[in-house]
């Protein structure tokens, strides 16, 4: 019997029977009668079939098809607290777990998937480009990519289409969440922060992400027991991209032509931005696929409703009277993550901990409280304050010193210490310059860690290992010198001065070509043999125990890889090099226990630090000082020559 003889009820079951969505497009374009039965298959049905499929048809797998579906899971969940819980367990399982939860509660038709494959050539593969080169391999082919070649080098593996895909889901879940804090008055649902740092923390696998003090990364998904840890970096990658200044000015530009003239959305720094522009830039960044295509389509070819869809939303933010609440998230200095979609600081939870392991302060919280209900996953332990990262408008960030801590006196006496001299800086400019130090140093951090894993992948990896192995080498030679100069200026704070004098007491040094060479070099050394003394003020913190081993540690490596990039040749002509040393594997090194160590010291010293300026400021009757923007002039020239 043929097909044609059957009746249309059962032609209408065969899409149950299919074994994926090209035979049943085969099928359907057999003959007008087939096509009508064909046609009348359930969405979910369709889908299954376009799974079949993937990734042939739907890559990158699963991402494509999350990304078609995302809106209705999103729908499907809003507003219901039990069914917000089931799609966070999905997030939890990972992207695949999220793509089943997909397949079980979302559909498509035939127009959706002909939609989004359009969609691909018109917005998908443009914004990957626009990816891969600030952030991906055509990014890293940039001449002279860490001499000036690119504005903001970095060491991230990107894959852009994942990214971009990565981009796009989140803005089709988590769009409608927007819409709550557009139109207030409506009372409308939203899914809250965790919920969404839950899918960056598992949707985008990343091998920095683990739990810190008020974050708590579960052991699923990708992050199994039973699995090895991730190898990508995408948390860490599309932190870059989000907050990068290429991305910024690239929507920057996109809202200006959509707005006009009269309503310029100019382009400051991220710190700098009005709440109202930052809150226009993270919706439109929200829409997801629709989204996407104001910064890869001119104006004249965007969907005109769309546009006035962006003007609507830039008037509903103006008759805003307050931004939306936030909540202090993160560690050393807390991330403000507002309630409303905010992709550039969600994305930095999860892998806030590549920062160092300095931990938080709730009293540097904002004053706006958070009135979710409080999470215990999220406590947040009262410890040292730290500063985060330094900004370009340090004056103007939190870190500043207050307005009344900058009048100090300059005739005013400076303290009883008897070891400071008479062009030595005060107290609290000494803690001030260590805090500002301190700031590069936790920017830096990550840096490193992406450079020691990306030198201790294995040999077919596709990475130059070698090369990597020697920039990262070069990077902790550097770090150091940073972290050197961060403990002078915190001896500084108790009038404490180190030099590159060869004392009797020290052993004689191997002098190299000439005794003036060989004292520089001593200075490194005193500075260690200074925190050793047991009169040293931060002698208990820094110069005993196991963080003066770390330190130990951590300046021979300084010492021993300072030559790192030099040639055979090269090497043997340095009047320090030692020839015989033995090269152990980077993976013999335990850079997280050294580090932490050492950083469990300077807070340990902070603290001392602190009483010792409350002490000096109280007898002087002054208020604490602090360093003006020009002051960061001291990180160039105070040290130069002490640093080789």
């Amino acid at each position: 019997m043929s097909l044609e003889k059957l009746p249309n009820e059962i032609l209408c079951l065969l899409p149950f029977y299919i074994d994926n969505i090209e035979t049943f497009t085969n099928a359907a374009s057999s003959c007008r009668r087939l096509r009508d039965c064909l046609y009348t298959a359930l969405p979910n049905t369709i889908l299954r079939l376009a799974a079949a499929s993937a990734p042939t048809f739907f890559s990158p797998h699963p991402h494509f098809l999350v990304a078609a579906t995302a809106r209705q899971v999103s729908d499907w969940a809003l507003g219901n607290e039990t069914r917000t819980l089931a799609l966070r367990e999905a997030f939890q399982g990972g992207i695949d777990s999220l793509y089943e939860f997909c397949l079980q509660h979302a559909g498509l038709t035939l127009e959706d998937i002909r939609r989004t494959h359009l969609a691909r050539f018109s917005i998908i593969n443009p914004l990957s480009d626009k990816i891969d080169k600030m952030a991906g391999k055509q990014w890293f082919a940039t001449p002279n990519f860490w001499n000036g070649g690119v504005s903001e080098p970095y060491t991230i593996y990107t894959e852009a289409d994942r990214a971009t895909f990565q981009m796009i889901i989140y803005g089709e879940l988590f769009g409608r969440s927007m819409d709550a804090f557009l139109q207030p008055e409506k009372n409308l649902p939203y899914f809250d922060i965790r919920t969404r740092i839950d899918y960056f923390t598992y949707c985008l696998p990343d091998w920095v992400c683990s739990s810190y003090p008020g974050f708590a990364r579960l052991a699923t998904g990708p992050y199994a027991p039973h699995l090895e840890r991730p190898s990508e970096g995408d948390q860490v990658a599309l932190h870059h991209i989000l907050h990068c200044g290429r991305w910024r000015r690239m929507w920057a530009a996109a809202i200006r032509s959509v707005l006009g003239g009269d309503d310029a959305f100019t382009d400051e720094d991220e710190e700098d931005e009005h709440w109202r522009k930052r809150m226009l830039r993270n919706a439109l960044q929200s829409q997801g696929l629709e989204g996407m295509q104001l910064v890869t389509l001119p104006v004249d070819k965007i969907d005109n409703e769309y546009v006035q869809k962006v003007r609507k939303m830039k008037q509903q933010i103006d008759q805003l009277i307050e931004p939306p609440r936030v909540e202090m998230l993160g560690k050393g200095a807390l991330t403000p993550v507002s309630f409303a979609p905010d992709p550039p600081h969600d994305v930095e939870i999860p892998c806030r901990n590549m920062w160092g392991p300095w931990t938080f302060n709730p009293d540097a919280a904002s004053d706006t409280d958070s009135e979710e209900e409080s999470d215990p996953d999220w406590d947040q332990p009262k410890v040292i304050e730290m500063p985060s990262r330094t900004t370009s408008s340090l004056l103007e960030s939190r870190w500043a010193p207050r307005p009344e801590e900058t009048k100090r006196s300059s005739s005013t006496p400076r303290g009883q210490n008897h070891t400071r001299g008479p062009n030595h800086p005060p107290p609290s400019q000494e803690l001030a310059r260590f805090m500002k130090i301190v700031g590069r140093l936790k920017w830096k951090l990550p840096f490193l860690a992406e450079g020691y894993r990306l030198a201790t992948l294995p040999a077919d990896s596709g990475v130059d290992v070698a090369h990597a192995e020697i920039m990262f080498k070069i990077d902790f030679f550097e770090y150091y010198a940073l972290l050197e100069r961060a403990i002078v200026h915190l001896l500084g704070v108790f009038g404490v001065t180190v030099t590159g004098a060869i004392t009797r007491s020290q052993s004689t040094p191997r002098l190299g070509r000439n005794r003036s060479i060989a004292a520089m070099h001593r200075y490194h050394a005193n500075v260690l043999d200074t925190l050793e003394r047991e009169s040293c003020p931060l002698h208990s913190v820094l110069g005993t125990g196991n963080v003066r081993e770390q330190l130990r540690k951590a300046k021979e490596l300084r010492n021993r890889w300072k030559t790192a990039d030099m040639s055979k040749e090269e090497a043997e002509k340095d009047s320090f090099h030692r020839p015989e040393e033995s090269a152990m594997p980077l993976e013999s090194y335990d850079f997280d226990h050294i580090l932490s160590e050492i950083f469990v010291g300077l807070e340990d010293g902070l603290a001392l630090a602190r009483e010792q300026v409350a002490r000096v400021e109280n007898g002087t009757g002054n208020a604490l000082s602090g360093d003006s923007e020009a002051d960061w002039d001291f990180i160039v020239d105070a040290m130069d020559w002490e640093a080789v």
